[in-house]
């Protein structure tokens, strides 16, 4: 499993796709700072919670809340480093090769999850540094007392959303095999159940109650582990392992009986 993840390692950072989404994402970061430096003349209300910092000033810490609480934007970026990881061999035909050289077909499965999961980890501790490192000659380091376990016991939590994208990616990629039905079927899932929630809410209220149960509005949920009970946070916790789990199972139970063309 290790030689698979480093050939593919290997060919993802020869590649340019990898640094394109890296560059999108910074450039996503600066803007997010400036328009955080910019909402109290704009009149935007941006809420993070921190003290002894002023409402208008932007700091490493201020920006740090501001990352982990804007995390769910990277549930774009999981998408491509998902078909970088997975859908080329696909496309390529090389997925023939590898199957007749005798590879274990369960082992190929989770060297893709694996190494797509690590990616995307990554990519969320760098979304989270890059707004420290962007924020921080603006106004300072920032007080980070009282915290700081709260960002780490939040982004702990979050990396279990992130494996749930990539867990349902990758189902996506071994069973579809192309990347047009894997881009439609994962937005699909990132956006229809609660677009659907939100609709039907309209009609019948307490069906709203049901968005606690979708998984990218686990984003939001976990982002201050503080504020939640153990009841819900156990809640969101088995939510995402069901999401982890069962794509799992189901994908490697169908590429292991799939017939490679």
């Amino acid at each position: 499993m290790m030689n698979i993840i480093r050939a593919d390692m290997y060919r993802i950072f020869r590649g340019k796709a990898i640094y394109i989404t890296f560059a999108i994402m910074l450039l996503i970061a600066v803007l997010s700072v400036i328009v955080f430096m910019e909402a109290p003349q704009t009149g935007i209300i941006i809420e993070v919670t921190i003290a002894d910092d002023a409402a208008d000033a932007i700091t490493g810490a201020t920006a740090a809340q501001m990352a982990i609480s804007s995390i769910d934007l990277l549930v774009y970026f999981f998408l491509p480093l998902i078909l970088i990881v997975a859908i080329s061999m696909f496309s390529s035909g090389a997925i023939k090769n590898e199957i007749s050289t005798g590879l274990d077909r369960t082992k190929l499965y989770f060297s893709k999850f694996i190494l797509s999961s690590t990616l995307s980890i990554v990519f969320m501790l760098l979304h989270v540094l890059l707004h420290i490192i962007l924020a921080t000659p603006i106004n300072g380091f920032g007080y980070w007392g009282g915290i700081l376990s709260n960002m780490v016991a939040s982004f702990g939590a979050l990396i279990l959303v992130a494996l749930a994208f990539n867990s349902i990616g990758i189902f996506l990629c071994f069973v579809f095999q192309r990347s047009g039905a894997v881009n439609g079927i994962y937005l699909a899932v990132v956006f229809v159940p609660s677009a659907i929630i939100m609709l039907l809410s309209m009609a019948w209220p307490s069906v709203m109650d049901l968005i606690s149960y979708d998984l990218f509005n686990q984003f939001p949920i976990l982002s201050n582990v503080n504020l939640l009970s153990n009841a819900e946070l156990a809640c969101s916790i088995a939510i995402c392992l069901v999401f982890i789990l069962a794509p799992l199972a189901a994908g490697v139970t169908i590429f292991k009986k799939a017939e490679i063309k």
